[in-house]
C-alpha cells in the first residue's frame, strides 16, 4: 500500500512537470514578432461570407490567445452596396469605428485616394514589426498586382481571390450528350437543351447590384472589348457592349423565373438545389457544391473557363479582398499584426479546409495536396487567373460601373434596347469622368 503511494505520488509529481514542460513549451512557442500586444483591443469590420465567418469565429480566438490581444468582430455587414457605403460613410466621418477592414481595389480606389487607410508597406518591410516567414512574394502574381497593390505600394494584404468560372452539372451534360461550351452561342444553345422546368439551363447574375457588372465585363471582354480607350473616353458601348448585352438577354431566357432576384449567393443555391444546369459565378459557389450538408451535386458538377466569342479567348473579372488599416486607428501596428496573422500561408490554408470559400490567393495553397483534394478544380481555375482582367483602379469606376449594372437591368427588362441603355450609361460616365478632371 506504501509502495503504490509513493508511486502514485511520483507519478503526479511526473505529470505536474510534464504540464508544466507543456506550459514552458507553448511560451517559447510564440513568435517573437507576436509579442508585446496584451491588453490591446482593436476592432475588424467584414463584409458578410463564409470566408469572414471562419476568419472571425475560428482563428481570430486563438490569435488572441497567442498575443493577448481582443479582437471585436461584431462589425459584420452584407457584401456589395450597402458594406462600400458603410466603409465609405464611416471614413468620410473620421469614426475611428474600427481599426482593421475588408477592402476590394473598388474600395481602395477611393479610401487610398482620400488617405483613408495606410499603406501596410511600412509594417512588412519593418524586421522589428513584420513576420519573418511571412513571404509576401508567395502571393500571386495578379493579386499582387490588382488587388494588393496601388502604384508600386503595398496598401493591402490579400485574403480571398475572385475569378469567375462556368460551373456545369456534368452528369446532366452526359445524359444529353452535350459538350461544356467554349463559345457563347454553344452555351445559348445547351442552354435552351438542358431548360426543362423546374431545371432551367443557366444561372448568372441579374439582381441590380454592383457585382451584377461581372456578367457584363466577361460577354464584353470576351469579345475583345475594352471599357476605356487611350483618352479615358468610355468603350462599353461599342459594338462589343451592345452584342454582350444581347447574349446576355439571350442567357437571361433559360434562367429561373426568380432571376432579377439572384446574385452571386442565390445563384450558387440554385446551382447546388439542382435547379439550375450551369452557372456563372465566383469561386464561392465551389464551397457551396462541397458542402456535405447543404448540395445535392456534390460528384456531379464540374468546371471550364468562362465561354467566349469565336476568335477571342476567354476574359473574366479579376476581383478580390485585402485587409486594410484605418487611418483613423489609434491601434495600427496591433492592426497590422492581426491582418498580417489572418494572411499568412498557415491561416490561409485554414480558413479554406475549416469551411472557408475556394478562393485563395497564396501560389503555395494553390497546390497544397490538402486544400486540392478538397477542390480538384483548382487547375481550370489557374488558367483563369492568367487571363483574368481587372476593371480601371480610378476612385470613379465605382459610379460607372453602377450604370453599367443600371444599364444591363434596363435592356434585359424591356425599358430600353441595349444600345440606348450602353449609350446612356457611357454619357453619364463621360460626365463624370470630365468632372473629375481626366480630359482637358
Amino acid at each position: 500500500m506504501k509502495l503504490r503511494t509513493k508511486f502514485m505520488v511520483v507519478a503526479t509529481i511526473l505529470g505536474m512537470l510534464a504540464t508544466t514542460s507543456v506550459v514552458f513549451a507553448q511560451e517559447k512557442a510564440i513568435p517573437e514578432h507576436l509579442k508585446g500586444y496584451e491588453g490591446i483591443e482593436i476592432t475588424i469590420l467584414g463584409h458578410m461570407c463564409e470566408q469572414t465567418d471562419v476568419m472571425f469565429d475560428k482563428l481570430i480566438p486563438e490569435f488572441e490567445r497567442i498575443t493577448g490581444m481582443k479582437v471585436h468582430t461584431g462589425m459584420r455587414i452584407p457584401a456589395g452596396d450597402r458594406y462600400t457605403t458603410k466603409v465609405i460613410a464611416e471614413m468620410v466621418a473620421h469614426t475611428g469605428a474600427f481599426d482593421a477592414f475588408q477592402s476590394n481595389v473598388d474600395l481602395l480606389s477611393k479610401t487610398s485616394v482620400n488617405n483613408w487607410d495606410i499603406p501596410v508597406e511600412k509594417f512588412l518591410n519593418d524586421p522589428n514589426i513584420a513576420d519573418p516567414n511571412y513571404n509576401y512574394n508567395d502571393f500571386m502574381t495578379g493579386i499582387i498586382k490588382n488587388i494588393a497593390e496601388r502604384d508600386g505600394t503595398i496598401w493591402m494584404l490579400p485574403f480571398r481571390s475572385d475569378v469567375r468560372l462556368l460551373y456545369y452539372r456534368k452528369d446532366l451534360f452526359a445524359e444529353k450528350g452535350i459538350k461544356p461550351p467554349e463559345t457563347w452561342e454553344e452555351e445559348i444553345e445547351a442552354a435552351r437543351a438542358l431548360t426543362q422546368p423546374p431545371l432551367y439551363g443557366v444561372g448568372l447574375h441579374a439582381r441590380q447590384y454592383n457585382a451584377t457588372s461581372s456578367v457584363f465585363y466577361e460577354l464584353f471582354w470576351s469579345r475583345g472589348g475594352k471599357v476605356l480607350d487611350e483618352n479615358m473616353k468610355p468603350m462599353f458601348n461599342a459594338k462589343q457592349g451592345i452584342r454582350a448585352l444581347e447574349t446576355y438577354i439571350e442567357l437571361l431566357k433559360y434562367a429561373p423565373p426568380d432571376k432579377f432576384a439572384m446574385g452571386a449567393y442565390e445563384v450558387a443555391t440554385a446551382f447546388t438545389q439542382g435547379r439550375v444546369a450551369m452557372a456563372h459565378n465566383w469561386p464561392l459557389l465551389a464551397g457551396h457544391a462541397q458542402d456535405p450538408e447543404n448540395s445535392k451535386v456534390i460528384g456531379k458538377w464540374d468546371v471550364v473557363r468562362m465561354p467566349h466569342a469565336p476568335g477571342y479567348d476567354s476574359h473574366t473579372q479579376l476581383g478580390g479582398w485585402a485587409l486594410s488599416i484605418n487611418a483613423d486607428s489609434k491601434h495600427k501596428e496591433a492592426a497590422y499584426k492581426l491582418i498580417e496573422w489572418l494572411t499568412t500561408a498557415e491561416s490561409e490554408k485554414k480558413i479554406i479546409l475549416l469551411g472557408g470559400e475556394a478562393n485563395c490567393c497564396r501560389a503555395s495553397t494553390f497546390t497544397d495536396p490538402e486544400v486540392t483534394k478538397m477542390y480538384f478544380h483548382f487547375p481550370t481555375m489557374g488558367k483563369a487567373f492568367e487571363v483574368a482582367m481587372s476593371t480601371p483602379l480610378i476612385p470613379e469606376w465605382i459610379e460607372i460601373n453602377d450604370l453599367i449594372v443600371l444599364a444591363m437591368s434596363e435592356a434585359a427588362t424591356g425599358l430600353k434596347t441595349p444600345g440606348k441603355a450602353l449609350d446612356d450609361a457611357a454619357t453619364k460616365g463621360e460626365k463624370i469622368l470630365r468632372e473629375a478632371g481626366y480630359y482637358n
